[in-house]
């Protein structure tokens, strides 16, 4: 049998396929906040995506166990930074949408937030974006101190959200692949922030982010 034929139907694995890699990611947008060139959230050393599960019942009749989903759960990321000059800053602020020493903690509607995260080819190609909607910093870690050696000291947040969507983007520029209609499919360097609350984007608003 040939080694690119899967199974016995002649099914046959494309040897040119694409593939997204581990590294090819980018944080477009934080909290709500667009993170450009040179700010300090752009030093990130990783992140998880989004994870669903779903909570399920079930009764048995007549010997057979029936099952359905109950509930949905999204598990939260956790995101980690190298601590740059300007990072401790910027998580500060965050961290006090949420909680601060003179008002304690703030109504749900003020940090509740929108993230984007962009997944996409080496190539730049055939961005895919998760949306996390009502996003916002349960744990922050500072990280740790040692004398024992002489790494980079880093920043982890753990990022829960209600819930998640992954969508392939759209690019009016040129690059990308051309699609039937003429339009392009987006390139990373013509991401645009496709989690924005509009009906246009196809994106609907999280019960907790009604004003």
């Amino acid at each position: 049998m040939d080694k690119k034929t899967v199974g016995g139907h002649g099914i046959k694995v494309s040897s040119d396929a694409d593939y997204y890699y581990t590294y090819t990611w980018q944080i477009f947008q934080l909290g709500g906040q667009l993170i450009s060139d040179g700010d300090a959230y752009i030093h990130l050393k990783d992140t998880t995506l989004p994870t669903f599960t779903a909570q399920q019942d079930s009764y048995v009749a007549s010997s057979l166990e029936y099952k359905w989903a109950k509930s949905v759960t999204w598990d939260d990321i956790k995101v980690s930074w190298y601590d740059t000059l300007g990072l401790g800053h910027k998580i500060s602020q965050w961290r006090e949408t949420v909680w601060n020493p003179t008002y304690g903690l703030q109504v749900a509607s003020q940090y509740k937030k929108r993230s984007q995260i962009d997944v996409y080819l080496p190539n730049g190609n055939q961005v895919i974006t998760w949306c996390l909607m009502g996003s916002w910093p349960k744990v922050i870690r500072q990280g740790e101190l040692t004398y024992t050696d002489s790494n980079i000291k880093l920043v982890e947040v753990t990022v829960t959200y209600d819930w998640a969507n992954a969508v392939g983007q759209e690019g009016d520029g040129p690059g990308g692949v051309v699609k039937a209609d003429g339009t392009h499919t987006a390139t990373v360097n013509t991401i645009k922030s496709s989690c924005a609350k509009d009906a246009a984007s196809g994106i609907f608003v999280s019960p907790s982010e009604r004003q």
